[in-house]
């Protein structure tokens, strides 16, 4: 959805687990997050934790008292971890105290000793994470928003969330013109074309150059309204969610070299709010007078801005349809924004059915052909082209094209060509959402009344 160039391309997918261990949340993309990504290598993915457990249990088994079992630990599973950098290895305890909690309890306590704790801790100093659920928002034109999952008195903490530190603005956020220079690209730095689209997700002060960005759980999903604002944010509390308050007396250069989330929030309730009514913050005047001020010179740079439409909009308009040829699409083209591409799996020998999960992006191809099966539904002839899902893919050291018969319909999908969606318009809406004067901190003031 374009709304005055301020894009949002938030999917309103549930957040699921696999598995729900002690001391452990294996998320759903986990594995193939890290299995896929050369700088993550060696780090234990679902199955391994399963067979470092085994392998616990099995030492405890043979050991028929603890000094027995110290023993086997420490003189055949110790060793072994230090020589080899396996994932299996990795998810194995570090100490005999550590493998006693293993197998006691789980082998996810070992790794994160304080992800269970007892209700009555729970009661006092526990967050709930759920509070929070994605919805369409009221506010006409805003695309996506957040609503309460039950009802919210006055004063409850709706959810917590981490921050990523950002020290200096400028040195992040910009979008740089590309120039061809002897027949290269380079990034021209003397010539900004945007801010990217994180800043619109950042708390900032006009006082600073740090940028401070949450990314717990339905945060983002928080649009703005001065008068219908229900929430606040304040800092955590010390210890909690990663929150440390000598960062408060930290200046953004001494931020720089720091790694991880050393800030956090808390979003609070500020009256009562009822089950599915959509929760609303202040952004900060100047927010509100930026947006209002785009609003009223907003032009378009695309042509095709007014009547755009994305990939997700044309599969679901028409999935039912046929998938036009070259020849077709050469009198009666796509949008220029529209790419087909067909599912991965073409490029094997052997294919039943074709699953488009988050990870799933296919590969570009043509239609070369068209003709009804003997089912009576339409099958296809592609060329489509490999390449490599992302850069730590190594399948393919080099593209190959191959030409796919009797393609069935559910194998193509439509999708918008990199660079071309509406976040990428030059001109869209880009300004950090204030962060209050009250969290404003003296370390933090490098600037004067720079904006946003």
């Amino acid at each position: 959805m374009e709304t005055h160039g301020e894009f949002i391309p938030l999917d309103l997918h549930s957040t699921y687990f696999l598995r729900l261990p002690i001391g452990r949340l294996t998320e759903s993309f986990r594995d193939n997050r890290f299995a896929s990504r050369k700088n993550f290598d060696g780090v234990p993915l679902s199955d391994d934790y399963v067979v470092a457990q085994n392998l616990v249990d099995t030492v405890f088994t043979l050991g028929n008292t603890n000094t027995n079992r110290q023993s086997l630990f420490e003189q055949v599973l110790v060793p072994i971890t230090e020589i080899w950098n396996s994932t299996t290895l990795n998810a194995l305890p570090r100490s005999f105290d550590e493998a006693l909690i293993a197998n006691r309890e789980d082998i996810g306590m070992t790794h994160q000793p304080n992800a269970t704790r007892p209700l009555e801790w729970l009661e006092v100093n526990g967050k709930c994470i759920d509070n929070i659920v994605p919805g369409r928002s009221t506010i006409d034109g805003a695309g996506h928003g957040a609503f309460a999952s039950r009802d919210l008195p006055n004063g409850t903490v709706i959810t917590g969330t981490p921050l990523h530190h950002i020290p200096f603005q400028d040195e992040f956020t910009p979008m740089y013109r590309v120039v061809t220079r002897r027949q290269k690209q380079f990034l021209d730095k003397r010539q900004i074309a945007g801010q990217q689209l994180i800043l619109n997700y950042c708390f900032g002060h006009p006082h600073t150059t740090l940028l401070l960005c949450p990314y717990g759980f339905g945060v983002n999903y928080i649009n703005h309204n001065r008068s219908k604002a229900n929430v606040r944010i304040r800092w955590a509390q010390n210890g909690f969610t990663s929150h440390d308050e000598s960062w408060l007396l930290k200046s953004p250069s001494e931020m720089l070299a720091e790694t991880g989330a050393h800030l956090a929030l808390d979003y609070v309730a500020t009256r009562d709010i009822k089950e599915d009514e959509e929760l609303f913050l202040d952004y900060g005047e100047d927010w509100e007078k930026a947006w209002y001020e785009h609003v009223k010179d907003w032009q378009s740079t695309k042509f095709w801005s007014d009547t755009y439409r994305n990939g997700r909009d044309w599969d679901s308009e028409l999935k039912e349809l046929t998938v036009r040829t070259i020849l077709e699409a050469s009198t009666d083209p796509y949008p220029t924004n529209i790419q087909t591409r067909c599912h991965s799996i073409l490029d094997e020998d052997a294919w039943t059915n074709f699953t488009w999960s988050v990870f799933e992006y296919g590969y570009p191809c043509e239609i070369l052909e068209r003709a009804k099966g003997d089912a009576g539904s339409y099958m296809y002839t592609v060329k489509l082209t490999t390449e490599p899902h992302n850069q730590y893919d190594t399948e393919f050291e080099s593209s190959e094209t191959l030409v796919v018969n009797n393609v069935p319909r559910d194998a193509i999908r439509f999708f918008d060509i990199p660079s071309t969606s509406d976040i990428h318009l030059r001109d869209a809406f880009r300004y950090s959402i204030g962060l209050p004067d009250e969290l404003m901190q003296e370390a933090w003031k490098n600037q004067q009344d720079k904006a946003l």
